[in-house]
């Protein structure tokens, strides 16, 4: 999220990699990409000499995780002018839930 700039939904909304099983060293390791991961991307993948597999719709769900991100950051006095938090927050569209920023 950091690295790209990118706000919580943003971050959220970006396609996965996985890779299975977990011991890459096996000739049988796939990677698993979500559909959204540029055609270059999958391409020079394959060039390298990996297996890889896009996946689409329901079939996607066993392999990408879901999760809810809540920012808070402290609040620049000069050009937002007052002190404080400002939240924000970001729910995946990959499964139920919600991200809620609380401050109690």
């Amino acid at each position: 999220m950091f690295a790209f700039g990118f706000n919580p939904q943003v971050a959220l909304d970006a396609p996965r990699i996985a890779i299975t099983p977990r011991e890459t060293t096996r000739a049988d390791t796939i990677v698993h990409l979500e559909c959204g991961v540029p055609p270059e991307t999958i391409s020079g993948l394959k060039k390298l000499g990996h297996n890889v597999s896009v996946e689409g719709g329901i079939s996607r769900g066993g392999f990408f995780g879901r999760g809810q991100i809540v920012r808070a950051r402290k609040r620049d006095v000069e050009s937002e002018g007052g002190e404080g938090w400002v939240y924000s927050a970001g729910s995946d569209m990959r499964g139920d839930g919600a991200a809620v920023p609380f401050s109690g």
